[in-house]
């Protein structure tokens, strides 16, 4: 937004209370684009003006949870804006990879940005075959330092890169498999970590 020239509108937590609070929101600040989960896609589609809302839409990216294809069927219909399925944890600086789902039949997570670094590893950390299911290790520019006062889990979490000697790549937890043409499909979680409305919640926490 800062390097083209956009403004940058920031919601109250008012403005989400409710499916109308929301659609008004946008369209007396006449955003046209957005970055949202399917979650509060889902919020917005429940009202009746969600369709012309979202026609005057350039841009329309979704990320933090699954993207299903029932979901992204109906954000279809509704928009001419471009749909983009973004994939990234906050450990790489949020988004780490990113699909054009415009006109696609169903989303995957597509491929990493520029500067970031994706592995699908095996529980040996050797990578595995395309089709594959592995665990997704990340890394790159935008990775963190790790987390602060945890040093157990950052050990855990973030790890040397067999194949960089002097970088390091997090382990994402996600179960993932490479395409054979490069995009990755996202298959769940290897623990019990789940996401609700974007959050994460770890249900051993819990326990």
């Amino acid at each position: 937004a800062l390097t083209h020239g956009a403004v940058a509108v920031l919601a109250a937590e008012g403005d989400l209370r409710t499916p109308r609070h929301f659609v008004t929101f946008l369209m007396e600040q006449r955003v046209n684009m957005m970055l949202l989960t399917p979650g509060r896609m889902e919020q917005l589609l429940a009202d009746d003006r969600a369709g012309a809302c979202l026609q005057g839409f350039r841009e329309v990216a979704m990320g933090g949870d699954v993207l299903t294809e029932s979901l992204l069927h109906r954000v279809q219909q509704r928009t001419k804006a471009n749909i983009y399925n973004m994939y990234g944890p906050t450990e790489i600086t949020v988004v780490a990879t990113c699909k054009d789902a415009t006109r696609a039949p169903f989303a995957n997570i597509g491929r990493p940005l520029a500067n970031v670094r994706c592995y699908i590893l095996d529980p040996h950390r050797n990578p595995v075959p395309i089709g594959v299911p592995g665990e997704l290790y990340v890394g790159g520019a935008g990775l963190a330092r790790g987390y602060i006062n945890k040093p157990e889990l950052c050990r855990e979490r973030f790890v040397e890169n067999p194949f960089c000697p002097g970088e390091r790549l997090y382990r994402t937890g996600d179960l993932t498999r490479w395409y054979p043409l490069g995009d990755i499909e996202y298959l769940g979680r290897i623990d019990a970590q789940v996401k609700i409305r974007g959050f994460r919640v770890e249900l051993g926490e819990i326990e």
